[in-house]
């Protein structure tokens, strides 16, 4: 399977601080908090995570409907119940997503060095969310780095593995958002 990869020079000195995740203490490799690469993780298990979150998301509104048809009916109680049931599941729709991508994250850490994320299936907000922490990481990294040894490397090359959309409708949109977001965060981009 082809991918898309996308190459992107990290400065410390250009981009601004933003909230980091906080990271492990081990300094022999970057790792992210929840991505230890000790735990191997099967992608059958982000399989049933999405699809638990895709049984939320009909049930969310499947909710939603009924609360706008008892509303139309002038039966507020009823409707207000299930508008509270669409917003239960609407919050485990995006819980279980919210696993379901760190496992993925999790599966690819441990295929990938510590200078290569892998976006394939994500979708377009975890990969970005997904790219902010791993960008941020490793500024962090480098700035306690420099701070421990002002020899240290000032920049680093960190690979972005995209995916050509072949699983999107129509046009890719992992790609274009990812390339946007670097240009956005003032990173020089290349594309392989």
């Amino acid at each position: 399977m082809q991918s898309s990869m996308i190459e992107a020079d990290v400065l410390t000195k250009v981009l601004p601080q933003s909230g980091i995740l906080k990271l492990c203490e081990d300094r022999g490799e970057v790792k992210w908090a929840l991505l230890l690469k000790a735990e191997k993780v099967d992608m059958s298990i982000t399989k049933s995570y999405r699809e638990e979150a895709a049984k939320h998301f009909t049930r969310s509104n499947l909710s939603y409907q009924k609360a706008e048809q008892f509303t139309r009916r002038g039966m507020t109680e009823v409707a207000r119940y299930y508008s509270d049931e669409s917003a239960f599941h609407k919050s485990q729709y995006e819980q279980y997503n919210s696993i379901a991508a760190a496992l993925i994250m999790q599966v690819h850490s441990s295929n990938n060095d510590d200078s290569t994320i892998d976006c394939h299936y994500l979708r377009v907000d975890e990969a970005k969310e997904a790219l902010d922490l791993f960008i941020d990481t490793h500024i962090e990294n480098m700035k306690e780095d420099l701070g421990r040894d002002i020899r240290a490397p000032k920049s680093r090359r960190l690979f972005f593995i995209t995916g050509r959309g072949l699983h999107s409708r129509g046009l890719p949109k992992i790609k274009p958002a990812i390339i946007r977001r670097l240009e956005k965060r003032g990173l020089r981009i290349a594309e392989k």
